[in-house]
């Protein structure tokens, strides 16, 4: 939340107006900013918040001095103050988009979490410049996370929230890392680490693209977070029966001979040479695919079409990306009847895919046939705002 302040503040400080400060303290007033401006480029932030505060204290009429007011206390920790700073400001300009991002940023941190998301949802209108709507966007996402914890029953709900707003912020600007970040912290809580894995290594790449390599939080995504997401993955394939006794050529062979038969319409015949690749290697994507498909061309009984069923999820598992594998996993588990695993499938399918229309349309779908409306009706918003726009 507190990456965009600095940003805030360099606006605000760019854009002071300083022949605003009338009157016969306007002088003093001026020079209170400046020395202000100064301490806090310096780092000495208390000294910061004197000089803001003598200033607003001659002008209380600046618009200005009580956002980099606000900003400064909020950079100490004095959250309170800051709270009270930025609501001068927004009296006095309510429509200004930096005071509203720099309120709407005290407000999460004052855990008004009812208001916060009040004001960014009223950046993120469609008449916002894009890369202002997808900052707040993200500040939207990062607001119903933080309400997960304490939400009981309803903590899908705000992750989906959280999730839609993530997504939606990255569909406007690719490249905000911010989202990138939180999104990953999404994807890991609901176990899709690959993806997960993806979007912090994009956080990374444009943070260092930046030349933030120093930051924080790079350094921790890059030593901690990525790291632990390889060893959940690896930990995860290791588990599966057989993966300790691989053989990749026999694999190969048995595939090799298992295209040639259905490319020849001897679909049995398939089924057989895939079964006999993936027993050799029971991490290969296509045999699982393969052998999936095969089940479900040569046994249309509920127990062929159980077992096609099996594999295919087997493939999803194996390539969490392959969203047409996961589609038709959700269609196929949507025909047995097997709704919440549809829904599963559909949402890694938006994971994958963020903004397919027939990923998100199946996975509203599954989540009103599993009683999962709130949940539905989001994705249905998120659904209306991907057609609408374009990157």
């Amino acid at each position: 939340m507190n990456s965009s302040l600095s940003s805030v503040l360099k606006r605000a400080l760019a854009t002071a107006v300083f022949a605003a400060l009338a009157g016969c303290g306007g002088e003093d007033a001026s020079k209170n900013l400046r020395a202000g401006e100064e301490a806090l480029a310096a780092g000495d932030t208390e000294k910061a918040i004197r000089k803001f505060e003598a200033s607003v204290a001659i002008a209380p009429a600046n618009v200005d001095a009580w956002v980099m007011l606000a900003g400064a206390q909020l950079k100490f920790g004095d959250v309170a103050n800051a709270g009270k700073s930025i609501s001068c400001a927004l009296d006095l300009a309510p429509n200004d988009a930096d005071v509203v991002e720099l309120a709407a940023q005290v407000a999460f941190y004052e855990k008004h979490y009812d208001q916060a998301e009040a004001l960014y949802s009223k950046l993120a209108a469609g008449d916002q410049e894009r890369a202002l709507r997808s900052r707040a966007l993200s500040g939207i996402g990062v607001v119903n996370m933080a309400r997960i914890a304490e939400a009981g029953n309803l903590a899908s709900v705000f992750r989906d929230r959280a999730r839609t707003a993530l997504l939606s912020a990255i569909r406007l600007d690719m490249k905000n890392s911010v989202a990138r970040y939180h999104l990953g912290l999404v994807y890991r809580d609901l176990g899709y680490n690959e993806i997960a894995r993806d979007n912090f290594s994009l956080f990374t790449g444009i943070e260092r693209m930046r030349k933030r390599d120093g930051d924080e939080r790079v350094a921790m995504v890059a030593t901690t977070i990525l790291p632990d997401l390889n060893e959940r993955i690896n930990e995860e394939k290791s588990h599966s029966k057989g993966a300790d006794n691989r053989n990749s050529s026999a694999a190969a062979d048995a595939l090799k001979k298992a295209r040639a038969a259905w490319d020849n319409g001897k679909y049995k015949t398939a089924k057989l040479r895939y079964t006999e690749a993936y027993a050799a290697d029971v991490l290969n994507y296509d045999a699982a695919l393969g052998l999936a498909r095969a089940w479900e061309k040569t046994d249309s009984s509920r127990t062929g079409l159980d077992t096609a069923l099996n594999y295919y999820y087997a493939a999803c598992k194996l390539r969490p990306s392959a969203k047409d594998t996961l589609i038709k996993t959700a269609a196929l588990a949507t025909r047995l009847g097997k709704h919440s695993m549809a829904a599963e499938a559909y949402s890694r399918a938006v994971a994958a895919s963020p903004y397919d229309p027939v990923a998100i349309e199946g996975l509203i779908k599954a989540l009103k046939t599993i009683g999962r409306v709130k949940s539905a009706e989001i994705y249905r918003r998120y659904l209306d705002f991907v057609v609408a726009t374009k990157r």
